[in-house]
């Protein structure tokens, strides 16, 4: 049966890999649905937060500084993204890549080295992006 779960006022850092990562090999209506809410994720090797497969969730007013992504949806994911900081990483502050799918709304990228938002048009990422984000959008 598919999980729900919060994850509230945690602090992840210095991981090899993700600080958290949700993930789903399964179908949609398996999927779990985690709730990430007003976290710490620094200097992750990976994402502070990765939402991959066929996972959904929602992350909401999180730090991710000095990560190499900041937020990550990937492969066919769906994430609701809100109120999130996101800067200094490695790559993108939040990046929708794959088939990958959500919202984004009040969140800010700032100062992170390839960009601060990045949707893979071209691999058939598809998120909508809401009022009051903070950075700049790369299409690719």
């Amino acid at each position: 049966n598919p999980i729900s779960a919060t994850i509230r006022n945690c602090t992840f850092t210095q991981n090899q890999a993700n600080g958290i990562m949700v993930f789903s090999a399964g179908v949609p209506a398996n999927s779990p649905s985690i709730t990430v809410q007003s976290s710490r994720f620094e200097n992750n090797e990976e994402a502070g937060i990765c939402f991959q497969g066929w996972a959904r969730g929602t992350a909401w007013a999180n730090y991710c500084a000095n990560n190499h992504y900041g937020i990550l949806v990937t492969h066919r994911a769906f994430a609701q993204l809100q109120s999130n900081r996101c800067e200094r990483n490695r790559t993108h502050g939040i990046a929708f890549c794959q088939q990958s799918n959500g919202f984004a709304t009040n969140n800010t990228c700032i100062n992170n080295s390839l960009g601060d938002f990045l949707v893979e048009r071209s691999s058939g990422a598809h998120p909508v992006f809401g009022v009051g984000n903070v950075g700049v959008i790369r299409f690719r």
